[in-house]
């Protein structure tokens, strides 16, 4: 029994539809079924469906306030290889030979249909798609093993990469080298090497399971590729990994299959590989640079004894697995309270008298032993904890805060950094407001330092003013920190109530030889005072940068010279001696 071709047919009108199916009823030579869709979404959700199983689609010029070539051009980027008949009210060439561009496989003047007409329409759109598929074919497939060859492995990998730009995932390329094939080839001959060539092939498909959570039809459509790029040298494209220590599972297999015996011509062998791995955008962000890393992995696993596989070393995908733990041990940090507060003072460079401190979050890691926030508040911001971890470091500042109102210690504002991602969170002031009153602790001791990403971030900027009111009609004030290094500093001035702004040590560090920062500090003391906004100057560790910004009327300073940062109890002594 002959297969029943199958018809679409997208149109508006019924009337057309119940046409059609005439027409189509009285086609002899072959059996034919046709469905109809009669809106533009309908069409695209049953053309782009995974189910579609149409092998011609009629598309009507007119539909609606759509017409048949836009509809048309959206099936062809979504992938749809079906072939496309448009059918047109009238000859319009015009339109006709647009159609033929945007892909369709012929067309028809809805006038003209009668049961011939429409037979060899049909018949060759199905010889066309079959002459293309053949040719396609014979382009991108090995003519030896029937996998994909360079050409097709090359525009899959290019496809994932651009897919994987917009979804933040990482993708692996194995490069995947025969051990000892030429030997194979020579004595066995080179009918033998081809027939052992096809078993690896076989192999390698066996390895890449849809139902592996590694390997698997992709969330964005994509799907796992295993490819012959010529001789003994094959490739595989995962085109979606959660982390890249995953594919090591797929190598794994890969190995333990390759254990197994293959048998080809009463002859047994037992096969090994040499696979090297590079991880996209670690190792590599353009399909040249991938194949090559993934290639040069590949000969550090010939040249560490072959049967085995390794990943593309460099100092991007070392960082990444650093991340990985870091990453785990820093939620283990929150649960087990490693997260502490240091403080450094802030002092009145005519007096030295402490004016207030800033507090700063240290990790007391149980290995590696104090890490900064320069390390570990980024992978917070970007893991989604930094809210958690600005809570907790809340918390602990009110707790020595108490303490110190309790135990009779002098009592100093403290300023607070606040990272751009939690500054992003409208609880915050709420949250803030809430752990005052719940430590009564005056909103007046507390002063938020934030950063000009803080102010131009894209969530909140329509709302920036309103939300430093907020802070500034409760008694917080606000510190602009890193003053200097932004793009947009004095926008950020003239636009926000700041009380201070803090000069970014990276300004102070070589004040005494270089004209052009001390030009630029002396530039920003003048603005400031003519705006009426305090200034702190970071960084201060020699007694010549005291005396130039002594000298400069900057009154307020912060440094190594006064005060290295201090654990509470060491902040505590601190406060008892400088201010009686």
């Amino acid at each position: 029994m002959s297969k029943v071709i199958k018809l679409l047919l997208v149109e508006d009108d019924e009337n057309d539809y119940i046409i059609m199916k005439s027409v189509v009823s009285q086609i002899k030579y072959e059996s034919y079924s046709i469905d109809w869709v009669s809106t533009y979404d309908k069409a695209i959700e049953v053309i782009t469906s995974k189910d579609n199983d149409f092998d011609v689609i009629f598309l009507d010029y007119n539909l609606g306030r759509y017409n048949g070539l836009e509809l048309l051009q959206e099936i062809k980027e979504k992938g749809s290889t079906t072939p496309i008949i448009l059918l047109t009210g009238q000859d319009d060439r015009e339109v006709d030979i647009r159609a033929m561009e945007n892909g369709a496989t012929d067309y028809m003047e809805k006038s003209k249909l009668d049961v011939d007409v429409l037979e060899r329409a049909i018949r060759y759109a199905l010889a066309r798609k079959k002459s293309e598929e053949k040719i396609f074919y014979l382009a991108y497939y090995d003519n030896l093993t029937q996998l994909p060859n360079r050409f097709l492995f090359i525009q899959k990998l290019n496809q994932a990469i651009l897919s994987n730009q917009r979804s933040e995932r990482n993708l692996a390329v194995f490069f995947i080298d025969v051990d000892n094939f030429k030997i194979y080839n020579d004595t066995l001959g080179h009918k033998f090497g081809d027939l052992l060539l096809k078993e690896v092939s076989k192999k390698l498909l066996k390895c890449i399971r849809m139902s592996d959570c590694v390997s698997r039809n992709s969330a964005n459509g994509l799907t796992d590729v295993v490819a012959r790029l010529g001789g003994d040298e094959f490739t595989i494209l995962l085109t979606e990994i959660s982390h890249s220590a995953n594919s090591s599972i797929v190598a794994e297999r890969i190995q333990r299959e390759f254990e197994k015996e293959i048998v080809i011509d009463n002859q047994v062998l037992y096969i090994t590989l040499s696979i090297g791995i590079a991880i996209y955008p670690y190792d590599g962000l353009t399909k040249d640079d991938l194949l090559k890393n993934a290639d040069i992995a590949m000969y550090n696993a010939k040249r560490e004894g072959k049967n085995t596989y390794r990943y593309y070393k460099n100092s991007s995908y070392e960082k990444q697995n650093y991340n990985l733990l870091m990453e785990f041990d820093l939620r283990n940090a929150l649960k087990n309270n490693e997260l502490d507060v240091f403080y450094q003072p802030i002092v009145d460079i005519d007096t030295e008298e402490i004016i207030y401190m800033e507090a700063l979050v240290r990790w007391q890691h149980p290995k590696n032993g104090i890490i900064m926030p320069d390390e570990f508040i980024h992978l917070a911001e970007n893991i989604g904890i930094i809210d958690k971890v600005g809570d907790c470091i809340l918390e602990k500042i009110c707790i020595d805060f108490q303490e110190m109102c309790q135990s009779g210690t002098p009592i100093v504002p403290i300023s607070i950094n606040i990272s751009p991602k939690q500054f992003d969170n409208v609880e915050l002031f709420k949250k803030i407001k809430n752990a005052l009153e719940n430590y009564k602790i005056p909103s007046s001791s507390i002063i938020i330092e934030i950063t000009e990403s803080c102010v131009f971030s894209p969530r909140i900027k329509d709302n920036i003013n309103k939300i430093i009111n907020n802070y500034k009609e409760y008694g917080i004030k606000i510190s602009l920190d890193d003053f200097g290094t932004g793009y947009s500093s004095l926008k950020v001035l003239q636009i926000l109530p700041i009380d201070f702004i803090k000069i970014d040590r990276s300004f102070t560090k070589d004040i005494i030889e270089n004209k052009k920062n001390q030009a630029i500090i002396d530039a920003i003391l003048v603005l400031a005072k003519k705006l009426d906004i305090s200034v702190i100057t970071e960084g201060i560790e020699t007694r010549e940068q005291m005396e130039y910004l002594k000298m400069k009327k900057c009154k307020n300073v912060q440094g190594y010279y006064y005060y290295k940062p201090l654990p509470f109890e060491g902040i505590k002594e601190v406060l008892k001696k400088a201010i009686r």
